[in-house]
């Protein structure tokens, strides 16, 4: 029994992580699974990623170390790699999307919580809207 327990809580770790959740699917077309782990004193929390089965885990961290050096607003910074023999993984860090804040029915023209409505007044982006984007 204290055997199998051992193993349970071994499966539910991945480095210095305790993991709290997969995020995909199994049978997702991402190239890696990615979970949502946390250190065990509970101060940082990672999206981690780790090769999926038959894969080659000799490529995945090599590709995990080389995406230490990427910079850029739209890509998430490694901040943790296995170690040398180790099953590889990398994290990087977990910012959680929260849906905006509800406020009372009525107040705010529609935008929630939002003052004055402003959320129906956003303006989307200088991308072309779905309508106008041509298909191949």
């Amino acid at each position: 029994m204290e055997q199998s327990r051992a193993q349970q809580e071994s499966a539910r770790r991945i480095g210095p992580f305790r993991l709290i959740t997969r995020l995909d699917p199994p049978g997702s077309a991402l190239p890696c699974r990615r979970f949502v782990a946390r250190t065990e004193d509970g101060e940082h929390t990672v999206l981690l990623s780790t090769p999926l089965p038959g894969t080659d885990p000799g490529r995945f961290a090599a590709e995990a170390e080389a995406a230490r050096f990427l910079l850029g607003p739209w890509i998430a910074p490694v901040t943790g790699l296995a170690g040398p023999g180790e099953a590889p993984w990398y994290a990087s860090p977990y910012l959680p999307a929260l849906p905006p804040p509800r406020g009372p029915p009525g107040r705010g023209g529609g935008g929630g919580g939002w003052p004055g409505g402003s959320l129906g007044r956003v303006r989307p982006g200088p991308w072309p809207s779905p309508s106008r984007t041509p298909r191949a």
